[in-house]
C-alpha cells in the first residue's frame, strides 16, 4: 500500500556531514529525472493521477519525503539550487534571467557533475537546463556545462515541440511538430536510453539527469493521452479563488477573483498539466524496464522530484508558481535504490539544496565546502523513530526559501500557455491603490466555492482570454491574474502575474512533536490523503513560515501551518514584540548564511 503503510524510519545516531561510505563498498550509478513545474498539493501524485507507475516503481519501492521543499519556487533560481548545493543568495541566480556569465563563470563551474566526473563517474543531461540555455548571451551551443561527459540541453524554455536542442561540440538539433520523431519528452527518454545502452555495456558507473518539459507550459499532450482529463477540475483547497487578500504582501491585495472564464481556463491547465505528466510516467517506467534488464538495477539510485510546485486558482491566481505558500514551495521528492528500505515515510524537512550533496554521498564524495545543503542519505538509511532524528540526530528544523520577485521584461519567463507575455513596465503593480476602489469592483473578500451552492463569480467578462472546461485544446487569447488599479478599472492577464513587490526572504520551520502517531492521527489514512492534500501524519510541534518582503512597506507574513495549513491567515501582527524581534534575527542570520553553516546557521 503506498503510502499509507509505509514505515517511518529514522537514525539513532548523529547524523553526519557528509556520507562517505554507503551499504557496499562501490560506486553507485545514479539517474535523476526532473520535471517541471510538478505540483504535489494538487494531487498530481494521487493514486488515481497521472503517475502510477512512477507511484509503482520508485515510491512503493524506496522513501517518500513528505516535505520535500523548493527553496525558490522558480525554475532557473531553483535548477541552479539543485545543481549547485547552495542557496539563491549565494548562486546569485535571482530570477529567470539565471545570473547570465556571472553564474557561468561562477557557481556552475562547482556543480554537482565536475564532482561526479572527477570521481570517474560517466554523467549525462537531457533535458531543459536553465531557462536561459543556448542563448549567445550565455555562449549559445558552443557552451556545455563543466561535468558533463555527454550534453543534449534543450535552448530556452520548455516546449513540446518547434525546439532547438544543443548537443554538444558546438552542435545542434532542430525539431519539428512530428510527434514520432520530436515530441521532446519522449526524444529526452529515447536519448537517455541510448546513453544507458553504452555506459552500462562498459560497466563503468553513470549518472543521468534529465530535465522534462512537463508539467510546464505549453503542455502539449502526446496523442494518445490528449483529452484524458478533459473535463475534469484543479482541487478546490480552502484557498481557492480567495482574493483579495488585505492581510498578505502588496500584489495579493491586489489580485481580485478570477471570473468564470478565467477558472474555466485554469481547470484547463490542471487538465493538461496531467495529460503531459502521462508521458513522464512512461519515461520512468521505460528507464526502470532497462536498468532492470541490464542487471544494474540493484546498483542504481533513482531520484524523482520537481523543480517547485505550482497554484491553480489559489488567492483568484489563475495559474503559475513564484510564491512563498504551499502550493509553490512542496515537491514531490521520491528515492529507491540500495541500501533503501521499501515504503519509507521520511518526514524531515529536505530542501533543493540538499540534493547535490545527496548525489555526490551515493557516489561516496564528500560535501564540497561551498555546498549549503546536507546528504539526506542518513534519513533513508536509518531505522529508528523519526521523533529521534529530530531530537538526538540533530537534522535541521529550519531552512529558508527566498526569491527575488518579477524583473525587467528580459529577464521574466515566457507567458506558459501562449504567446510571450508583453511587459510594458517591470513594476507593473507599483501604481495600483489598495485603499481605493476593490469595493467597487468586488463584493466579497472570496467568490470560491461556496457550500452546495456552486462557485459564485465575479461578472468580469471583458478579459483577453476563456475556454472550455470539458475541453483541453479550448484555450483562446492570453490569461494570468486580474488586479485592481483602483475603482472599478480593471487589469486583465498581466502575465506572469508577478512584481518587483514580490520579492521576499522567509524561513520554514517544521519541528516534530514526540509522539508521531498522535493518537487523534493513528488511523490510516486513505492513499489519496496523505500522498496529497494532507501529506503528512506528523504531528509538528511547530509548523510555521515567517517572511519579509523587499518592499517599500517592508511587509511581514507569518503562519501557523499547524491549524492553517493552506496560508489562510496572516497573523504576524497578534504576534509579541519579543517574538517578532527573535524571527527577524533568526531570518537575518539565514540570510547571511553560506556553506556547511547553513544547515543550523547560528
Amino acid at each position: 500500500m503506498v503510502p499509507g503503510g509505509m514505515m517511518r524510519l529514522a537514525l539513532a545516531a548523529a547524523l553526519p556531514a557528509t556520507v562517505a561510505a554507503l551499504p557496499q563498498l562501490q560506486q553507485y550509478n545514479v539517474i535523476m529525472v526532473l520535471t517541471d513545474d510538478q505540483d504535489i498539493v494538487l494531487g498530481s501524485m494521487d493514486p488515481n493521477g497521472p503517475m502510477q507507475k512512477t507511484r509503482a516503481l520508485v515510491v512503493e519501492k524506496g522513501a517518500y519525503f513528505t516535505n520535500g521543499f523548493a527553496t525558490t519556487p522558480i525554475c532557473c533560481p531553483s535548477r541552479a539550487e539543485i545543481t549547485s548545493g547552495r542557496y539563491m543568495h549565494n548562486t546569485h541566480v535571482y530570477n529567470n534571467g539565471c545570473g547570465g556569465m556571472d553564474w557561468v563563470n561562477g557557481p556552475e563551474k562547482l556543480n554537482m557533475a565536475t564532482y561526479m566526473s572527477d570521481a570517474g563517474y560517466t554523467t549525462f543531461y537531457a533535458g531543459k537546463y536553465l531557462n536561459n540555455y543556448g542563448s549567445p548571451t550565455v555562449g549559445g551551443c558552443a557552451h556545455v556545462p563543466p561535468g558533463w561527459d555527454q550534453w543534449y540541453g534543450l535552448v530556452g524554455n520548455s516546449k513540446y515541440y518547434d525546439y532547438t536542442v544543443c548537443t554538444g561540440n558546438n552542435g545542434s538539433e532542430v525539431h519539428g511538430n512530428d510527434y514520432a520523431t520530436d515530441y521532446f519528452t519522449d526524444r529526452i527518454a529515447n536519448r537517455t536510453l541510448e546513453f544507458l545502452a553504452n555506459v552500462t555495456s562498459n560497466k563503468s558507473p553513470f549518472f543521468a539527469m534529465t530535465g522534462t518539459p512537463a508539467s510546464h507550459g505549453p503542455n502539449d499532450p502526446a496523442p494518445q493521452y490528449s483529452e484524458t482529463y478533459a473535463g475534469m477540475k484543479s482541487p478546490r483547497l480552502p484557498s481557492w479563488n480567495v482574493a483579495p487578500n488585505p492581510d498578505k504582501h502588496f500584489l495579493l491585495r491586489h489580485i481580485l477573483p478570477m471570473d468564470e472564464q478565467h477558472a474555466n481556463v485554469s481547470d484547463i491547465f490542471f487538465q493538461r498539466r496531467w495529460s503531459v505528466l502521462r508521458s513522464v510516467d512512461d519515461m520512468v517506467e521505460r528507464f526502470i524496464t532497462f536498468l532492470t534488464e541490464a542487471g544494474v538495477m540493484d546498483d542504481t539510485y533513482i531520484i524523482f522530484s520537481s523543480d517547485h510546485g505550482y497554484h491553480l486558482g489559489e488567492f483568484g491566481m489563475l495559474y503559475d508558481k513564484r510564491m512563498l505558500y504551499e502550493t509553490d514551495i512542496r515537491v514531490p521528492l521520491f528515492v529507491s535504490g540500495p541500501g533503501i528500505k521499501a515504503g519509507q515515510i521520511i518526514e524531515s524537512p529536505v530542501g533543493h539544496i540538499d540534493l547535490a550533496p545527496t548525489i555526490l554521498g551515493m557516489a561516496g564524495i564528500a560535501t564540497p565546502p561551498q555546498m549549503d545543503g546536507r546528504s539526506w542519505l542518513p534519513l533513508v538509511f536509518g531505522g529508528a523513530t523519526k521523533s529521534q532524528i529530530d531530537a538526538a540526530a540533530g537534522w535541521r528544523h529550519t531552512f529558508m526559501v527566498e526569491y527575488s520577485g518579477g524583473g525587467a521584461p528580459e529577464l521574466m519567463e515566457t507567458d506558459d500557455v501562449q504567446a510571450e507575455a508583453t511587459f510594458e513596465d517591470k513594476h507593473w503593480f507599483h501604481s495600483m491603490s489598495f485603499e481605493s476602489g476593490i469595493a467597487d469592483a468586488v463584493t466579497a473578500s472570496s467568490l470560491g466555492a461556496q457550500v452546495g451552492a456552486g462557485p459564485v463569480y465575479p461578472a468580469y467578462y471583458n478579459s483577453s482570454c476563456g475556454g472550455s472546461a470539458s475541453d483541453e485544446l479550448s484555450i483562446w487569447g492570453k490569461c494570468s491574474c486580474t488586479a485592481t488599479f483602483g475603482g472599478s478599472t480593471l487589469v486583465h492577464d498581466q502575465s506572469p502575474c508577478d512584481s518587483a513587490n514580490n520579492t521576499y526572504a522567509c524561513i520554514r520551520t517544521l519541528v516534530l512533536g514526540s509522539d508521531i502517531l498522535n493518537s487523534s492521527l493513528a488511523g490510516e489514512r486513505s492513499e489519496k490523503d496523505i500522498s496529497a492534500r494532507s501529506p503528512t501524519l506528523a504531528v509538528y510541534s511547530e509548523n510555521t513560515m515567517y517572511c519579509e518582503f523587499d518592499d517599500a512597506e517592508n511587509f511581514k507574513e507569518y503562519y501557523d501551518l499547524n491549524v492553517d495549513p493552506y496560508n489562510l491567515k496572516n497573523i504576524y501582527a497578534e504576534q509579541t514584540p519579543a517574538k517578532k524581534e527573535a524571527l527577524a534575527k533568526e531570518l537575518a542570520i539565514h540570510k547571511a548564511c553560506k556553506g556547511a553553516e547553513c544547515f543550523m546557521p547560528k
